[in-house]
């Protein structure tokens, strides 16, 4: 340990390493005294530049950057830490029982941890894509109800265009939050006071995405029969 020790010290670039994290460390754990300020609070105008009130400036909805930034840390220290927990929980779980079993077990569970540790999330929307194909492939005829992320992986998106009468169920940010509100799940809004503003963002982002499908039917002011009762009319016609 007193050999590791000593190496360590007479290796610079690891101890400005040391230093830069325990700067970072600090900055998280005494953010609020250090920087009081809430990073979701709307100071002014947006995108002012820096220095112009704020170290840093403000963002797109005139919240502090430096503020962001500082509290930040705490979520980034966060996430790294139980990352790295989780990485070495699997690690050693699926290390020791490929090791006490080996043969065909070993081969299988290395060759899992290879798909996660050389793909990663190119692999799954790839696998996402494969699977829709083989599902389309077929000469059933199906409802088949896609998440909506899926209008961003361009291939896929044009793949369920190409080969299906794609339906666009419309509705405003204000009616996806009330309608969420009203199932009792709050899980989007805890612990993020502009849930609402971010899922804005979101559709406005995916709505021109959206807009491509064959047919839009405005769910806004229908009920689920209603909805339904459209959608299908609409099909018909199509």
């Amino acid at each position: 340990m007193m050999e590791f020790l000593r190496r360590f010290a007479r290796n610079r670039p690891a101890l400005v390493g040391v230093a830069v994290l325990a700067a970072v460390a600090a900055l998280a754990l005494l953010a609020p005294a250090f920087y009081p300020r809430s990073p979701f609070e709307m100071i002014g105008k947006p995108f002012e530049p820096p220095l112009a009130g704020t170290l840093l400036g403000t963002d797109q909805l005139g919240r502090d950057v430096t503020a962001g930034v500082v509290h930040g840390a705490r979520v980034t220290l966060l996430i790294g830490l139980v990352a790295t927990f989780i990485a070495i929980l699997l690690g050693v779980t699926l290390g020791g029982i490929a090791g006490y079993f080996g043969g065909w077990v070993d081969t299988l569970l290395m060759r899992l941890t290879e798909i996660f540790s050389i793909h990663g999330e190119d692999f799954y929307r790839r696998l996402e894509r494969d699977t829709l194909t083989d599902l389309l492939s077929g000469q059933q005829s199906m409802v088949l109800a896609v998440g909506g992320g899926l209008v961003t992986a361009p291939e896929t998106y044009a793949l369920l265009l190409r080969q299906t009468t794609t339906i666009w169920l419309k509705a405003k940010a204000d009616d996806c939050w009330t309608r969420v509100i009203r199932q009792g799940d709050r899980r989007p809004m805890e612990q993020h006071p502009q849930a609402k503003e971010a899922l804005k963002q979101l559709v406005a982002r995916r709505d021109p995405l959206y807009a491509r499908a064959a047919i839009t039917v405005d769910t806004s002011a229908l009920s689920i029969p209603q909805a339904v009762d459209r959608a299908e009319r609409a099909v018909r016609v199509d």
